[in-house]
């Protein structure tokens, strides 16, 4: 019994980065591996003993799989980036190509109404399947023609990823033209203090304890501000409004989106409370004379 396994001589050392993985699942399986160039294809022809078809075409699966997985993905991953988002750097699009595959480990993928949690598995199973009835494998034949639903989940991908990066260079640059702007302007108070409270609402005091006045947000426009703030818009607009000397930040949820926020856009003027009253809920802190 045979296989002959091809693949397009395009870049020879990435071609012939598929006779590891071939000699390595066969080598101790008492099968002849030989290598041939002819026409502009790698070839690889073995050869094992009757009888054992359904081990070898389990190993010969597993072997393609990681190669399509390793050699090839990355190549179409980099190709696809740069035709939904063309003007990225290497750098970018490494970090981006990180996010895809992280997306891919944790994808699902189906095949012959089975699920499988890892791609190579499910890829080496769609191989098996094939030589169950062919001798021969061109794999770029292969990988073009026959994994089109494969390809199509990493397109999705890809788009995800991308999407994602641009939001997240998006909003960076709010950040920074943020942070631009209140370096620019003069502060109008000395100190707030930002009460993060219980229900998740925000209360701005000055550093005598009582709420910042509305006189002082005029230029914003917002009406009702003698109501605990709910929304990171709310909050964002009124310390950009008072512009603050310093600003201290109470809060048992450091971690939540909105403080992160303040923390950047008013670092070198920002501190995190390490715990006082204004930071227990069960104090009222800030009512009005």
């Amino acid at each position: 019994m045979n296989y002959l396994i091809s693949v397009r001589f395009h870049d020879r050392k990435k071609e012939l980065r598929l006779r590891p993985y071939l000699q390595n699942l066969l080598a101790e399986r008492r099968c002849s591996l030989t290598l041939a160039e002819i026409e502009g294809r790698h070839f690889f022809w073995f050869q094992f003993p009757p009888g054992r078809e359904e081990e070898i075409r389990k190993k010969v699966g597993w072997a393609v799989a990681r190669y399509i997985c390793d050699q090839i993905e990355p190549d179409l991953i980099n190709w696809m980036i740069r035709r939904y988002d063309p003007f990225r750097s290497h750098e970018e699009v490494g970090r981006i190509r990180r996010e895809v595959f992280r997306q891919l480990k944790s994808s699902a993928w189906e095949y012959k109404k089975s699920v499988y949690a890892d791609r190579r598995e499910k890829l080496a199973e769609q191989v098996e399947w094939y030589l169950r009835e062919n001798c021969r494998l061109a794999v770029d034949g292969y990988v073009r023609f026959r994994m089109k639903g494969h390809f199509r989940v990493l397109a999705s991908c890809v788009k995800e990823a991308v999407a994602s990066y641009r939001l997240d260079q998006e909003y960076k640059e709010f950040i920074r033209l943020l942070r631009q702007f209140v370096q620019l302007q003069v502060p109008k108070v000395p100190l707030i203090h930002v009460v993060h409270q219980a229900d998740g609402g925000f209360r701005l005091l000055l550093a005598d304890g009582r709420t910042l006045p509305q006189k002082e947000l005029n230029e914003w426009g917002y009406e009702g501000w003698e109501t605990p703030f709910s929304n990171e818009d709310y909050i964002l607009g009124a310390l950009l409004t008072a512009v603050p000397e310093r600003v201290v930040v109470h809060t048992e949820q450091r971690h939540e989106n909105v403080i992160r926020t303040l923390l950047q856009i008013f670092k070198g003027r920002i501190m995190l409370c390490d715990g006082c009253s204004r930071c227990k809920p069960a104090v009222k802190w800030g009512e009005d004379a």
